[in-house]
């Protein structure tokens, strides 16, 4: 188990939920990636760039809720995976106080040299799937096909070069920054409105991306999504990053979601109602 990180949260990283927004937890968990390869020796500092060219895909599970000011220690652990040439490398965040896992985010990259690292071990029962146990298959639909399944255009742009690495490669967590702020409008669609009421909100518990090829700086992106299923507490949702110019699927993700109760900071089930609602406009099944 290697250190990596040692940060807190910021009053500008906490969303409506007053808690750390998705992105840039996935923030900090990308310096805890970077910054334990270097230190293992699995990368070179000329390497770090190519990095999310070698992540073909990322599984994060949300433990706790991590709050304003909230002290962050993130560390890092490598197991070779079943393919030979690829790696299992765990990057979790704890509390730097209590040590309790906040976020765990488990990669499979390529490219690593761990022949002579020092191979730390972290418990990786907090990483593994849970409520998503596979990839997002309509990744092989083309936009309009993706669209007439019931996906929605929930968000759109170009990307900048602040979001990417200096070889123009979009960074892993900004995927994840521009998949989360499509989200009111998926809620818009599904609800009339991007929140229940002042009093409750949505986090994300669980969330699991496939990279299919790399989107880079100033190509323009579309992003759809749609529900996938929903009962009790739970929502899956699933997103698709699209190159407008080629049409092509660059990324794809699964989402478990759930309504949260912001006084009581818990968990709430939908309304039958507002279940039922949600569930005419359920995606197609391919």
């Amino acid at each position: 188990m290697e250190l990596a990180y040692r940060g807190s949260v910021n009053r500008w990283e906490c969303d409506e939920n007053d808690h750390l927004n998705v992105r840039f937890c996935e923030e900090k968990i990308w310096q805890t990636l970077v910054g334990g390869l270097l230190q293992l020796g699995a990368i070179t500092e000329v390497e770090v760039d190519e990095l999310p060219a070698r992540i073909t895909c990322q599984h994060l599970r949300f433990q706790q809720e991590a709050r304003i000011a909230t002290p962050i220690s993130g560390f890092i652990s490598v197991l070779p995976s079943a393919a030979s040439t690829q790696f299992n490398v765990l990057a979790q965040l704890r509390h730097g106080v209590s040590d309790e896992p906040l976020c765990s985010s488990l990669f499979a990259v390529s490219g690593l040299d761990c022949a002579t690292a020092e191979i730390g071990q972290l418990e990786f029962a907090h990483s593994l799937p849970k409520g998503i146990e596979s990839d997002l298959s309509y990744h092989v639909l083309d936009l309009p096909a993706a669209l007439a399944k019931g996906f929605v255009v929930t968000g759109r742009g170009v990307i900048q070069r602040i979001e990417c690495a200096s070889n123009g490669l979009l960074l892993p967590h900004n995927y994840m920054a521009r998949t989360s702020d499509s989200m009111p409008n998926l809620w818009t669609y599904l609800a009339g409105d991007e929140r229940v009421s002042d009093s409750e909100g949505g986090a994300v518990v669980e969330f699991r991306r496939q990279y299919h090829q790399p989107l880079r700086d100033k190509q323009a992106f579309i992003v759809v999504s749609g529900l996938l299923g929903a009962r009790g507490k739970i929502q899956r949702f699933g997103h698709m990053m699209f190159n407008s110019g080629t049409q092509a699927c660059c990324a794809s993700a699964q989402a478990v979601s759930v309504r949260m109760d912001l006084n009581a900071r818990k968990a709430i089930a939908l309304a039958d109602e507002d279940l039922a609602a949600l569930l005419q406009k359920q995606v197609q099944p391919l």
